[in-house]
């Protein structure tokens, strides 16, 4: 299970996906209303980032809940093969790079992939 004091940077992290794909729909000032939502299911083993638009439920990442180590969704029960990032060593580079369509969690060149199997 994922210890309590590590769920707020879960939260922080939902937060900033839903600013940014409020801003992208509407722009940044508008006053309609959120279409898209993040939220969070803390399971045995990881802790899946969900993501609900339009009343439609997709995985976003995984999160491993042992070594925080974060996982691009394969399907909607499974991780990715290579860990993208670590929640607590680059917590404030995932709030900058994170898109809500998860752009950033794929192995880009340039881009800090750990690989090793889960």
């Amino acid at each position: 299970m994922l210890e309590e004091k590590y769920i707020n940077f879960v939260e922080e992290w939902c937060e900033v996906l839903e600013h940014k794909a409020f801003a992208r729909e509407n722009g940044t000032y508008s006053k309609n209303q959120k279409t898209t939502y993040f939220w969070f299911k803390i399971n045995k083993k990881y802790t899946k980032i969900i993501k609900t638009s339009h009343g439609q439920d997709s995985v976003h990442a995984f999160l491993y809940n042992q070594t925080l180590d974060i996982y691009k969704a394969a399907n909607w029960a499974a991780p990715a093969k290579g860990k993208r990032f670590n929640l607590l060593e680059d917590f404030d580079r995932i709030l900058e790079m994170c898109d809500p369509s998860g752009g950033y969690l794929y192995n880009k060149k340039g881009l800090k992939v750990y690989v090793e199997d889960v």
